[in-house]
């Protein structure tokens, strides 16, 4: 008797744990990202207005010490239990990826971009200067990713996911943000720039591993974060220049269950 009441006991309960599952959720996060670029730039085309130079010698002349920069994305969640171990994480969000090029202590009269005032240093000052040029791709994105369960905690308040996805990328501005330091021109430290040679395709694709802890803060309340690696394996450039742009973001946020139970 006592063995078939542990036998009910033991069931009702991994029942209420099933039932407790969260089927279906929706909610947000927001991610402080670093990102990067693999490039090349051995383009041998023309870049119209630059003097018969080529695309290659127009990056080249701003600097070529390419770095990653800081960045951030934002994303709206849908969350959808698939089975015991798998979900699919789909949502629309926003992300700025790319790279950094550092024009390190021009001097007076050196080229910097055209952009930039007349396009030379007319600063007299003994000052260490600097450049930062900021090659930006901003992306209205579509992630569709996959969470396999691995583990979670006795208490159920933890789980823990291994996730695997792409992103679909909608092309919103491609620009180059170059920033002063140590010195102004026209009375301005920051300009917004066209990306001669970089401009970015309408359309792209990048892949995204990682894993995602989620935390069970109240019935129908969690709280995640999700460290993801994304690459985007074709250029995003519609030239001839190479960029292929990659990024670890950290996802902090939160999701409400939608179903009853």
């Amino acid at each position: 008797m006592k063995f078939y009441l542990l036998i009910t006991i033991i069931s009702l309960s991994l029942f209420s744990q099933a039932q407790s599952r969260i089927k279906m959720s929706a909610g947000f996060s927001i991610a402080p990202m670093i990102c990067g670029s693999f490039t090349g730039t051995n383009a041998s085309a023309i870049a119209p207005g630059f003097n018969n130079k080529t695309y290659a010698q127009v990056a080249d002349s701003f600097g070529r010490d390419e770095t990653y920069r800081i960045s951030y994305g934002f994303h709206a969640w849908f969350n959808y239990m698939l089975g015991s171990k798998w979900s699919i994480q789909t949502g629309l969000g926003y992300t700025d990826v790319g790279f950094q090029r550092i024009q390190d202590n021009p001097k007076f009269k050196d080229k910097i971009h055209p952009g930039i005032g007349r396009g030379l240093i007319e600063d007299l000052t003994d000052n260490t200067k600097s450049i930062a040029y900021d090659y930006r791709y901003q992306y209205l994105q579509i992630p569709v990713m996959f969470n396999y369960f691995v583990h979670k905690t006795s208490d159920y308040k933890w789980l823990f996911h291994a996730t695997a996805g792409v992103g679909l990328n909608l092309l919103l501005s491609h620009k180059i943000t170059a920033n002063l330091k140590n010195f102004y021109i026209d009375n301005n430290q920051t300009f917004d720039i066209d990306s001669t040679g970089y401009e970015g395709s309408a359309f792209t694709l990048n892949t995204i591993v990682g894993f995602k802890a989620e935390y069970r803060y109240e019935k129908k309340i969690s709280l995640f974060i999700q460290p993801l690696l994304g690459i985007y394996p074709i250029s995003v450039s519609q030239t001839e220049m190479t960029v292929r742009p990659y990024f670890f973001g950290i996802y902090l946020g939160a999701s409400y269950a939608l179903n009853d139970k």
